[in-house]
């Protein structure tokens, strides 16, 4: 698969063109700061649902503490991000990335396992496996002390819209590692990317 901002200079987006300011990239909640987006109406579903795996892609490459920026600048303007399980909606970027930096607080994650990732039309679904250690108490409801080790099952919901992520829903199946619910059909050949250190 070609990279991300390949494939956006070939759709003609150049999405990545942030410009720096005190060492972040610019915020999305500053629409005269926002990157240029194609509308949908000017591509094929083809090309839409390529772009829209990209962007997904790219968003969750920067959900950390020192991209976090980048992440929230590919949300519109009208962003909801929802958490079911734990009874969270968020309506605007900065409390997403409130948010965002509370899970950067509360989980050391130590692996994770891609299951499958696919778009139809303006939707990406994602379905992973990480394992991480509860480490802090700032992500409001969550089920498990400090101290626990969890497998949770995170399935993700995007809906996009002119190449920018509207609605964000995270699916969090909160399990103890090697509880009675930690069972997972993983795929042969699911990339797993391991955190922990030497």
């Amino acid at each position: 698969m070609p990279d991300f901002a390949a494939t956006m200079a070939h759709l003609g987006l150049m999405a990545h063109r942030f410009s720096r300011e005190r060492g972040s990239a610019r915020m999305a909640i500053d629409d005269s700061l926002r990157p240029p987006f194609i509308p949908d109406s000017a591509l094929t579903r083809e090309e839409i649902e390529q772009r829209n795996l990209e962007i997904v892609a790219a968003h969750f490459h920067n959900e950390n503490p020192d991209d976090v920026d980048k992440a929230i600048a590919l949300y519109a303007p009208d962003i909801c991000w929802e958490g079911p399980n734990r009874g969270l909606i968020y309506t605007s970027a900065e409390e997403v990335k409130d948010a965002y930096l509370g899970i950067f607080r509360t989980l050391a994650f130590r692996k994770m396992t891609n299951l499958r990732r696919f778009a139809s039309g303006n939707f990406v679904f994602d379905d992973l496996v990480a394992e991480a250690d509860v480490v802090g108490n700032e992500m409001p409801n969550l089920p498990f002390p400090v101290g626990t080790t969890m497998n949770v099952r995170l399935v993700h919901c995007f809906e996009l819209r002119d190449g920018q992520i509207t609605r964000e829903i995270a699916y969090e199946m909160w399990r103890e590692k090697g509880g009675p619910l930690d069972h997972d059909a993983i795929p042969v050949g699911a990339a797993v990317t391991d955190f922990a250190g030497p």
